[in-house]
């Protein structure tokens, strides 16, 4: 009888769960990579400006973490197959809503122009005086493959031949700063916080500079797999409001020296 009483207990608690709430014991599998100050290894614990925003929304919506390191284009590959649940610092775009649902805002990102010192001068405050510099200069501008930089920017990439003639698409973002500060590029597009943190800290942009062209400036969402479990979207975007409404994110920001 105490057997069948404590099934009863069981099933009952199981059936007073909300129809599409998560299991609290769900395991929130979050992209990471090195790219400080947004996520890097801090003896050896992941740590930066995207993982203390997703940490924080996780951890209040009753979840537990797991930080998988992946590179950009195979961490959206593993999104759309559900082998990872979130992502952080995502442009919302059509096509990833396709496989995805978008938390958030969980910030504002500059995607500012990166050359070298040489470069800091020249005339670029839009796309064509931007093309004219890389004419004048033989240099393309370097890209990351399957990133989102701007609806103007990625539009004119995707249909016109002569534009997309300018720019070296790599499938790594470490080879951004690389191939500009090794002469073979002019310059790349990149997060301002992230470059910031860099001349700062790494010797690999001693040479480099953040020219005063800013491409955009778009707000970034946390991504969710529609393939995570059922509820957990909507788990997580309760939290998010609930820590945006009570400063938690913002205090988050302003320690990275971020904004929304």
């Amino acid at each position: 009888m105490r057997v069948l009483a404590g099934f009863i207990v069981v099933l009952g608690l199981a059936l007073s769960v909300p129809d599409g709430a998560a299991s609290a014991a769900e395991k929130i599998r979050l992209r990471v990579t090195q790219f400080a100050p947004n996520y890097f290894l801090k003896d050896g614990r992941w740590t930066g400006l995207d993982v203390q925003l997703a940490e924080a929304v996780v951890k209040e919506a009753g979840f537990d973490i797991e930080f998988v390191e992946l590179p950009w284009s195979r961490a959206l590959l593993y999104m759309e197959t559900g082998q990872i649940d979130m992502m952080a610092n995502l442009t919302r775009t059509p096509d990833r809503e396709a496989f995805m649902h978008f938390v958030g805002p969980e910030r504002i990102s500059r995607r500012v122009l990166v050359v070298r010192r040489e470069h800091l001068e020249l005339p670029i405050s839009n796309l064509d005086e931007l093309l004219k510099a890389s004419a004048r200069t033989r240099l393309p501008i370097g890209i990351q493959k399957d990133a989102k930089y701007s609806e103007a920017f990625d539009s004119r990439l995707a249909g016109d031949a002569t534009f997309a003639r300018h720019f070296d698409a790599v499938p790594q973002g470490a080879l951004l700063a690389k191939k500009t500060a090794g002469g073979r590029n002019l310059g790349f597009f990149e997060d301002q916080n992230y470059v910031a943190y860099q001349l700062q800290t790494n010797p690999e942009f001693q040479e480099l500079a953040m020219h005063s062209f800013v491409l955009a400036a778009d707000p970034v969402y946390f991504g969710v797999s529609k393939r995570a479990a059922p509820g957990v979207e909507k788990s997580l975007e309760a939290a998010f409001q609930r820590l945006e409404k009570n400063g938690t994110l913002s205090r988050i920001r302003m320690q990275w020296g971020s904004d929304k």
